[in-house]
């Protein structure tokens, strides 16, 4: 079968696909796909609270995709807010100068928090690529389970602090920094252990920083 080589970035299933920061024309496609789902034509004539569940029910599913692959950069979260705005506050692609009753802060919190529930795409993105986390350590039938995943350190930090390792066979489990004892890591627990690292007769077999980087990889133990 003919191929074709081609140099990167490139689009796969969807996705711009790169080895190094991502153009921005090859992000733009994302803003002009949920610009293009606006009834410009019937916003005006629409009351605010069918904008609204449009805006929640079809134009906030259109990003979910690209934010569970990777993060997007604020430029792109900031132009598909902006639609949303210009949208729910004025109906259309015109000025909103002088119609913005709250901050679009307040619009997207839940409705318990007194606002409106709209979807905030950073905090989403946060949520659905801590899922791949979840999987790695879940479902050991992919066949990535066993491969290091490149993730934001926040979104590792928010990860290792979530969950708790009940130990079954131990063969999946962090030693050094999962939560297997009564909800804490050995970290928490005695942190001067921890920084030190592990000890053989005295001599110190690991520098903390190497132990940090091993201990993301699932290392058998056995209770």
């Amino acid at each position: 079968m003919p191929c074709w080589v081609t140099p990167f970035p490139i689009k796969y299933l969807g996705l711009p696909l790169s080895t190094k920061k991502i153009p921005k024309a090859h992000l733009q496609p994302l803003v002009d796909k949920v610009a293009a789902k606006l009834p410009l034509w019937q916003g005006p004539l629409m009351p605010r609270s069918s904008r609204l569940v449009l805006i929640k029910s079809v134009l906030a599913s259109l990003p979910i995709y690209a934010l569970m692959a990777e993060k997007l950069p604020p430029w792109v979260i900031e132009e598909i807010n902006s639609i949303y705005r210009r949208f729910f506050w004025a109906g259309g692609d015109t000025d909103i100068r002088g119609k913005c009753m709250v901050n679009w802060t307040l619009v997207c919190s839940p409705k318990e928090f007194g606002g409106l529930g709209v979807l905030d795409f950073k905090l989403a993105g946060f949520a659905l690529r801590v899922i791949w986390l979840w999987m790695q350590r879940t479902a050991e039938d992919l066949a990535w389970s066993e491969l290091k995943l490149a993730s934001e350190s926040e979104i590792q930090a928010f990860f290792d602090v979530s969950v708790v390792v009940m130990v079954g066979k131990g063969t999946r489990t962090l030693f050094w920094m999962d939560r297997w004892i009564d909800g804490k890591s050995i970290s928490e627990i005695a942190p001067a252990v921890n920084e030190a690292g592990p000890v053989d007769n005295g001599v110190e077999s690991e520098s903390a920083e190497s132990r940090k980087e091993n201990s993301r990889k699932p290392t058998k133990w056995t209770h």
